[in-house]
């Protein structure tokens, strides 16, 4: 499998530098989040960026993002708990109280795991992100 700074074309990379050190990286001076240097060529965090806690959600196409699973889940026991209570069968075999333990079950868990992949997407947490340059 090829690096992934090689999955990216130069004009995609320079389209974002330009990105980055046009419009953001100010923005990001102006909030108080980063400090440039004279040049602008290099960008160090401030002590105000270093005590937020911010939640970058990356999503691969094989992966589902977190809100679609979350409305997925609660469709799928809120449709349970409706069968349930007007008597649908097989899902009347289950109270509606039963299924409501069973969304609370559920959604604990899946909160659970959620909170445990935020702790690892949050800026700073983990591995250094990959050096941007340009070849």
């Amino acid at each position: 499998m090829r690096d992934r700074a090689e999955q990216v074309s130069y004009n995609d990379r320079h389209s974002i530098h330009t990105s980055l050190r046009q419009f953001h990286l100010p923005k990001m001076e102006e909030g108080g989040l980063v400090e440039l240097n004279d040049q602008g060529t290099c960008v160090t965090l401030t002590e105000a960026a270093n005590q937020m806690d911010i939640y970058v959600e990356t999503v691969s196409e094989e992966e589902v993002p977190w809100s679609t699973y979350f409305l997925s889940l609660s469709a799928v026991l809120g449709i349970g708990i409706a069968a349930a209570t007007l008597g649908v069968q097989p899902l009347a075999l289950l109270p509606a109280q039963e299924w409501l333990v069973v969304e609370s079950i559920a959604f604990a868990v899946s909160s659970l795991v959620f909170w445990s992949s935020q702790q690892e997407d949050l800026l700073g947490a983990g591995n250094a992100p990959p050096l941007f340059s340009e070849q």
